[in-house]
C-alpha cells in the first residue's frame, strides 16, 4: 500500500511540474502557439546532430527539438538542408528558426540568438605522416585548408593571411577532398566528420590538434530566431529553460557517451530464437564463390575478393558467424560441389529451374544488365535477332546461358569456361559477340581490351544476383533474407562505385609507376657517377617510349569510347526516325490511294491532281531532310571548323530527337538569343544530343507529372552559353561529383553504359575548348515550384 502511494504521489508531482512548465506562457504567446504553425531549418548530413537515416530524420539536435515542441506545444514544419542554404534561406526569412547556429558579431542584425545547448571543440584533420611538428597555425603557412562553407570563424581565419582557404557545402566532399590531397588540412567540429571518415574507409586521414581557442573558439549549438519574432524568441527560451537536467542526460547518453554500445545493440538482426539456435550449433559457414568472376568476386590466393566479397564482411559481421570460403578451381567445380552439399551457401548466383533442385534462392543483393560485346569494327546490335546466324560465346554453367538457350533454341551459342576466353575470341574473331553482365564485360574491356573490343548493345532482362542456400537446410535461406534486408542505400552504393569506378584505379596505376621510377633513380646513383650519364640517356629514351604507348592508348580509348557514343546515338536515333517517317508515309499513301480512286471514278480535276501532287513533293521533301541530318550527324568529314548559327544547331538536334521526345510527353520550351561563332558543329551536336537523352531518360519515370526541357541560350563578357534545365527531381548529391567519370552509371536506376556524359564533357572540354558543369536547380514555371539537373555548356568568345 505505502509503495503504491509514493507511486502516486511522484506522478501528481510530474503531472503539476509538466503543467507549470506547459502554463509558463503568457496569454499571446498561448495564442501565437495555438494559431501559427513555424518553419525550423535543420542541417542535412550532420552526424550524429542531425542526418536521415532510412528516409526519416534523426540525431541529438532532432530529439532535443523534438523536446522543445512537447515543452510547448509549438506546430513545427522541418526543413532539412545544407549548412549555406538553410542559412540564406534564414536571412531572407523563408524560415522561422535555424538549428545549429553559432554566435558571430556579424549575424545579429537577423538572429536571435538562445543560449547554446550543446558545445564541440574544432580540431585539424590532416593525412597521417605529412605534418609531424605542428605547434600552431605558423606551421600551415601557405597550406591549402578546407572549412564548411560559411562557417562563423571564416573571418577569422582571413585576418590572419597565412594559408589559402577552401570553402566546401559538406562534410562528404570535405573528407574527400583531403583523403585525395586536393587540399593540406581541413578544419572542422570533432563529432559529425568523424563518420565519413569511418564510412569511406579513409585510413589515412587522422586528427592533428584542437584549433586555437583564442582565434576560433569551440563551436557554440544554439537555436536562432528571426530578430523581428521577439514572441516566438521568448517561447524558445522559456521551452529550453523548462527541459530537466535528466532530459539532457537522457540525450548525451543516447548520441555520445553511450553511441557506440547503442549502436551495436539497435543494428542487430532480428532473428529468430531457433535461427540463433542454428547458428550457434553451425559453429561456421562453408562458401562457394566463382573463383574467376570479376568485379564480383575472385578467389585471389585463397583470398574472396570483389563485390560480394564486401557484403559478406557485412554479412559475417550481421549474424555473428564465421564464414569460410571453400576453394574451387572453376564455376562449374563450385556447382559440382554445391550438389554435393560441400558447400552450405553460393555467395552470388542467380535462379534457374536446374539449381532449384539443391538449391533455395535469397532475394537479390545485386542487379546488372546483360550485354553484347563484339570486335571494334563491328556495328551497334539492338536485339538477339541480328545476331541469329552468328557465333556467340556464353560462359558455361551460368544462370544466364542456361536461359537464353532456353528462350533463343534457334541460336548458334558457343560455351567458353571463362569470361576472358569468350572475350578474347571475340578479340581474335573465333566468335562473332560474347553475351555477360555490365559490370564484368566493362571490368573485364578496360583492363585488357580498349581499343579492339567493345560493348555494342544491350538485351532484354537483367542478371538479378542473391545468396543460394542449400536447400535441406531452409533456416539459412531466412538468416540470409534478413542481413541482406539491413543493407544500407550507402552501402549499395559505396560498394559499387568502389568496383566500378576506373579514375581510382588508374591513379593507384600512376602512383605505383612513379614510386617505382623514383626508387629506381636512386639506385641508378648509388652504382656511380662513371653510368650516370649512359643511365640518364637510357632512362629518358624508356620514357619518352612509355609516355608516347601512353599517349596512343588514351587516344584510342577516347577514340572507342566516342564511337560506343555515336552508336548507341546512332541505334537512339534509328528509332527517332522510324518515329518521323510513319506519319509522312501514311499521308503519302494516302494521297497516291486517294488520286488513284478519283481518276478511276472520273472525278479528278487538274488542280486537285496539282494539289496532291505538291502534297506529296513536300512530304517527300520531308523524309529526304530528315535523312540528310542523320547523315551529316554521322558523316567524319562534318568534323571540321565552321560558322555555326546557334538556333539552327538547336533546330538540328532537336529535328533528330523530337519524335521521341513527342512520344515521351515531353514538353521542350526554349529562350534563345541569336548568336552565332566558329566552331565544330558535329561535335556540338552530339554534345546536345547526349545531354537531352540523359534529361529524357530522367523524365519518363515521372508519373503523373509534367516533363519539361528548359533550353536557354545567351551570351556573357566571356562565353557563349547554352543551359539545358530539366525538372526531373535533381540528381542524388552523392553522385553528382562523378556523372563526368567514364562508364559510370546508377545501375538500379539506368541500364546505360555510363559513356554518353563522359563523351559530352570530354568534346565541349578539348574539342570545343570550352566547359561543361552540372547542378541541381530549384525553381518555379508556370507558379509551380521544380527540381531538376541543370547543365551548361560554356565556349569562349575568343
Amino acid at each position: 500500500m505505502m509503495k503504491k502511494l509514493i507511486l502516486l504521489i511522484t506522478l501528481v508531482c510530474t503531472l503539476i511540474a509538466s503543467s507549470k512548465t506547459k502554463n509558463n506562457f503568457t496569454n499571446v504567446e498561448k495564442e501565437y502557439i495555438s494559431s501559427n504553425t513555424v518553419t525550423f531549418g535543420m542541417l542535412l548530413d550532420y552526424y550524429p546532430f542531425s542526418f536521415k537515416e532510412n528516409g526519416k530524420i534523426s540525431g541529438f539536435s532532432y530529439d532535443y527539438i523534438d523536446l522543445i515542441v512537447k515543452k510547448s506545444g509549438l506546430k513545427i514544419k522541418i526543413e532539412i538542408d545544407d549548412w549555406s542554404k538553410t542559412l540564406n534561406k534564414f536571412k531572407t526569412k523563408q524560415i522561422d528558426l535555424i538549428d545549429f547556429i553559432s554566435y558571430d558579431k556579424n549575424r545579429e542584425s537577423f538572429t536571435n540568438f538562445s543560449k547554446p545547448y550543446f558545445e564541440i571543440p574544432n580540431v585539424i584533420f590532416a593525412r597521417k605522416g605529412e605534418i609531424n611538428n605542428y605547434t600552431g597555425f605558423e606551421s600551415l603557412k601557405g597550406k591549402k585548408v578546407g572549412v564548411p562553407k560559411d562557417i562563423y570563424y571564416y573571418d577569422n581565419l582571413k585576418a590572419l593571411k597565412l594559408f589559402e582557404i577552401v570553402e566546401f557545402k559538406n562534410s562528404r566532399s570535405k573528407m574527400k577532398a583531403l583523403a585525395h590531397k586536393k587540399v593540406d588540412v581541413i578544419f572542422s567540429n570533432l563529432n559529425s566528420d568523424q563518420k565519413y571518415i569511418k564510412k569511406a574507409g579513409y585510413l589515412n586521414i587522422i586528427i592533428l590538434d584542437e584549433l586555437d581557442d583564442s582565434i576560433v573558439k569551440k563551436e557554440d549549438i544554439r537555436i536562432g530566431v528571426n530578430k523581428e519574432n521577439d514572441l516566438l524568441f521568448s517561447i524558445i527560451n522559456k521551452s529550453m529553460s523548462a527541459i530537466t537536467r535528466s532530459e539532457k542526460e537522457l540525450l548525451y547518453n543516447k548520441w555520445f557517451t553511450a553511441k557506440i554500445e547503442s549502436q551495436t545493440v539497435n543494428n542487430k538482426l532480428d532473428l529468430s530464437a531457433n535461427e540463433k539456435q542454428y547458428l550457434k550449433e553451425k559453429k561456421q559457414i562453408k562458401m562457394c564463390i566463382d573463383p574467376d568472376w570479376m568485379p564480383f568476386e575472385k578467389n585471389e590466393r585463397g583470398k574472396h575478393i570483389g563485390m560480394s566479397a564486401d557484403y559478406f564482411k557485412i554479412f559475417e559481421k550481421e549474424i555473428a558467424t564465421p564464414i569460410r570460403m571453400v576453394p574451387t578451381n572453376s564455376w562449374s567445380h563450385s556447382l559440382e560441389l554445391g550438389r554435393k552439399k560441400e558447400c552450405d551457401i553460393f555467395s552470388l548466383l542467380m535462379q534457374t529451374p536446374q539449381r532449384l533442385k539443391y538449391l533455395d534462392f535469397t532475394q537479390a543483393y545485386l542487379k546488372t544488365p546483360l550485354v553484347i560485346a563484339t570486335n571494334n569494327n563491328a556495328l551497334f546490335i539492338s536485339n538477339l535477332s541480328e545476331l541469329k546466324d552468328k557465333k556467340v560465346g556464353i560462359v558455361k554453367g551460368y544462370a544466364y546461358a542456361e536461359l537464353l538457350r532456353m528462350n533463343n533454341p534457334e541460336m548458334k551459342f558457343i560455351e567458353v569456361k571463362t569470361l576472358k576466353e569468350g572475350l578474347d575470341k571475340v578479340d581474335s574473331k573465333d566468335l562473332f559477340a560474347f553475351i555477360g553482365g555490365l559490370s564484368t564485360v566493362g571490368f573485364e574491356i578496360q583492363r585488357s581490351y580498349i581499343g579492339r573490343v567493345k560493348i555494342a548493345g544491350k538485351i532484354e532482362g537483367m542478371l538479378e544476383l542473391g545468396i543460394g542456400t542449400r536447400n535441406d537446410e531452409p533456416i539459412l535461406k531466412s538468416i540470409f533474407n534478413k542481413a541482406i534486408s539491413k543493407i544500407s542505400t550507402e552501402e549499395h552504393q559505396y560498394i559499387l562505385n568502389k568496383w566500378v569506378s576506373i579514375n581510382y584505379q588508374e591513379g593507384v596505376q600512376y602512383q605505383t609507376i612513379w614510386r617505382y621510377l623514383i626508387i629506381m633513380i636512386v639506385i641508378l646513383i648509388v652504382l656511380g657517377l662513371i653510368y650516370r650519364q649512359y643511365l640518364l640517356k637510357d632512362l629518358n629514351r624508356r620514357l619518352n617510349e612509355k609516355v608516347k604507348i601512353e599517349i596512343e592508348k588514351n587516344m584510342r580509348q577516347n577514340k572507342v569510347l566516342s564511337e560506343q557514343s555515336k552508336m548507341a546515338a546512332m541505334g537512339e536515333m534509328i528509332g527517332n526516325i522510324a518515329h518521323q517517317w510513319r506519319q509522312p508515309l501514311s499521308a503519302i499513301s494516302t494521297a497516291a490511294t486517294g488520286a488513284r480512286l478519283q481518276k478511276e471514278m472520273d472525278c479528278l480535276t487538274d488542280s486537285q491532281l496539282d494539289s496532291i501532287l505538291e502534297s506529296i513533293n513536300n512530304r517527300a521533301q520531308y523524309l529526304s531532310q530528315t535523312i540528310d541530318d542523320f547523315r551529316g550527324f554521322f558523316n567524319p568529314n562534318n568534323n571540321k571548323l565552321q560558322k555555326v548559327n546557334i538556333s539552327n544547331t538547336l533546330n538540328k538536334t532537336l529535328n533528330l530527337v523530337h519524335s521521341e521526345f513527342i512520344e515521351k510527353h515531353i514538353e521542350i520550351i526554349k529562350n534563345i538569343e541569336e548568336f552565332e561563332f566558329i566552331s565544330l558543329e558535329n561535335e556540338l551536336l552530339q554534345a546536345l544530343i547526349n545531354i537531352l537523352n540523359n534529361a529524357k531518360d530522367a523524365l519518363t519515370k515521372l508519373e503523373n507529372e509534367k516533363r519539361l526541357i528548359f533550353i536557354n541560350t545567351y551570351k556573357n563578357d566571356n562565353d557563349f552559353v547554352i543551359e539545358i534545365i530539366d525538372n526531373a527531381k535533381g540528381i542524388p548529391e552523392y553522385i553528382i561529383d562523378r556523372i563526368f567519370e567514364p562508364y559510370f552509371t546508377t545501375k538500379h536506376k539506368s541500364q546505360g553504359t555510363g559513356i554518353g556524359l563522359y563523351m559530352s564533357e570530354e568534346i565541349v572540354r578539348t574539342h570545343l575548348k570550352g566547359k561543361l558543369v552540372v547542378s541541381n536547380e530549384e525553381y518555379n514555371y508556370d507558379g509551380i515550384d521544380y527540381l531538376g539537373a541543370k547543365f551548361i555548356i560554356e565556349i569562349p568568345i575568343n
